[in-house]
């Protein structure tokens, strides 16, 4: 997914950009995997932390070139323009 988003930005002069939103807390995630409309592809629940933890460490993140990571556990109004000025950094 990140190469095919580099490939396009590439393709159409465009800057890539990647927002990475980290959870660190496993109730929290579930309550929101329960209440959330789910995609066919989601799971319902976090059945293992460890093997949970295992599949995020082994997410694709771009290669070289920055990236943001912020706390989706905190209120929007905390990290939502840190966002948009990193999306509207060129």
């Amino acid at each position: 997914m990140v190469k095919k988003g580099i490939d396009l930005c590439q393709k159409h002069g465009a800057t890539y950009k990647y927002i990475e939103c980290y959870l660190n807390n496993i109730e929290e995630i579930n309550r929101r995997l329960q209440t959330c409309e789910r995609k066919i592809s989601q799971i319902t629940k976090v059945e293992s932390e460890v093997a949970f933890k295992k599949c995020l460490a082994g997410s694709k993140r771009p290669l070289h070139g920055e990236y943001l990571i912020v706390d989706s556990g905190e209120p929007l109004e905390k990290y939502g323009k840190k966002v948009m000025d990193y999306i509207m950094d060129r």
